[in-house]
């Protein structure tokens, strides 16, 4: 397997974590974003509705869509110094920002790129298929292309063309406070045995171990994926290409060991009784609020939590973060792109689109964007972490091996990763497991062909 694919943490802290120490299905989104409610930002138009203007001095609109920019100061800070900088170019372009809110943009985005009524630019995670399917422009040749980098090109790539960059690099793991587990006189675990152990002590002490927002499908996944990258990639880094071409099977050890743990944790109780019912914006707030010792999310928690002690008035928790160890006590972590950007195949201006692309991802831009909630998916872009928890995401990271994870990919067939997520859900309501993985084998052989993966 080529390097590119599975990297040496070592390799992937040259490339790009080193810039944040000096200042990380189809795929659904594992937002930076405080809520999952829908909001549209104006009302949509089509991207071909005006007749071509390239000039720098013409007046008109260039939209850009996404699901994560909502009105949260961060978002908004980065939203005017983004326009900004691109009005240094173009005084007289308006920028439209069409923000819907959680999981529906995506079913939205792949509507509008159907009919041909997408945004200029595009915020997605899935790059690689919608490159492959013509809607995205060529970004090969563009300034910023050689930044990009190395672990992210797989899934913005198709057929040797980048169609996207990943601005911001996603790591999930697991974030936990620090004094609910000095009080239950436990540390982070070296194995899973040891995870077990540990929610087993928080919820002797009547404390709810991990709080999860399972109401927001997303989050079930990145949970799934937590727990797979120890599980399955860190004996063999190869097995989403082993799925692919017949080597393994969905209903095969690895991710019968993954399911296995998962529903471990389910059925001994660890998870909040309301998980259901429960969604991500309501899990973050009762971590704040030191209702539960753990959380399993993204990089994004402890910037997050910061902005709600100022902006909200929550309680100052001081977290830590470590990744699930297996059972041999080793652990992986999936750096894969979280925010990636693109412009459309059919935009009525290409280069404005490609000028805010490249904007975007400049120093000034970027280093706005990725502040305390996430690291940077392009190469020399300086971050700035105030919170000490990223130090431990990124000594995780030193410390386990990367991979391209099954969650944060696109490597494995919509129907068959929804499917296994409904089916532990399932088992969360009391309901049984059944042959999911049996049935997530069938839907994968049967959608097989919707899958884009790279070569080897």
């Amino acid at each position: 397997m080529k390097k590119n694919l599975v990297v040496s943490m070592s390799a992937l802290m040259a490339m790009s974590l080193t810039l944040a120490a000096c200042g990380d299905s189809a795929s659904t989104p594992s937002p930076s974003t405080a809520s999952t409610g829908e909001k549209q930002s104006a009302a949509p138009t089509t991207a071909s509705s005006e007749a071509p203007k390239n000039a720098n001095n013409d007046a008109y609109t260039l939209k850009v869509s996404s699901w994560f920019l909502d009105d949260t100061p961060q978002n908004s800070n980065f939203k005017q110094v983004a326009e900004k900088k691109f009005k240094e170019k173009y005084p007289n372009v308006k920028i439209q920002w069409d923000t819907l809110v959680g999981e529906k943009y995506m079913d939205k985005l792949k509507a509008d790129l159907t009919a041909g009524s997408a945004a200029d630019v595009i915020w997605s995670q899935n790059v690689a298929q919608f490159g492959k399917a013509g809607y995205l422009a060529d970004l090969s040749n563009e300034p910023w292309a050689g930044n990009v980098l190395d672990a992210t090109k797989p899934l913005e790539s198709f057929d040797g063309k980048l169609y996207g960059a990943a601005a911001t690099v996603s790591v999930n793991g697991v974030f936990y406070n620090k004094k609910m587990f000095s009080d239950a006189g436990v540390q982070p675990p070296k194995t899973w045995d040891d995870f077990i152990a540990i929610n087993e002590k928080l919820k002797a002490k009547k404390v709810t171990p991990i709080i999860a927002g399972f109401k927001d499908a997303w989050t079930i996944g990145l949970t799934l994926g937590v727990i797979a990258d120890s599980m399955i990639e860190v004996t063999n880094p190869n097995y989403l290409f082993d799925i692919y071409n017949g080597k393994a099977k969905l209903t095969g050890p690895e991710m019968t060991a993954t399911t296995d743990a998962f529903l471990q944790l389910a059925k001994g109780g660890y998870f909040n009784k309301d998980a259901l019912s429960l969604d991500w914006p309501g899990s973050l707030a009762a971590f704040e609020q030191g209702k539960a010792a753990m959380i399993i999310q993204g990089n994004w928690v402890p910037g997050m939590m910061d902005g709600d002690v100022k902006d909200k008035g929550m309680p100052k928790q001081e977290v830590g973060f470590f990744a699930i160890p297996n059972k041999e006590g080793k652990s992986a972590l999936s750096a894969g792109p979280d925010h990636s950007i693109s412009v459309n195949a059919k935009t009525q201006h290409m280069q404005a689109a490609k000028d805010f692309v490249a904007m975007v991802l400049s120093q000034d831009v970027l280093s706005v964007h990725i502040k305390d909630v996430a690291f940077p998916g392009i190469k020399n872009i300086k971050g700035d972490f105030a919170n000490p928890a990223m130090t431990d995401v990124m000594n995780a990271m030193n410390t386990s091996a990367s991979v391209i994870g099954v969650n944060s990919s696109n490597f494995l067939a919509s129907s068959a990763w929804t499917g296994i997520q409904n089916g532990v859900l399932k088992v969360i309501g009391g309901g049984d497991f059944g042959d999911t993985l049996a049935v997530a084998q069938q839907n994968y052989d049967k959608d097989k062909g919707t899958i884009v993966i790279p070569k080897q």
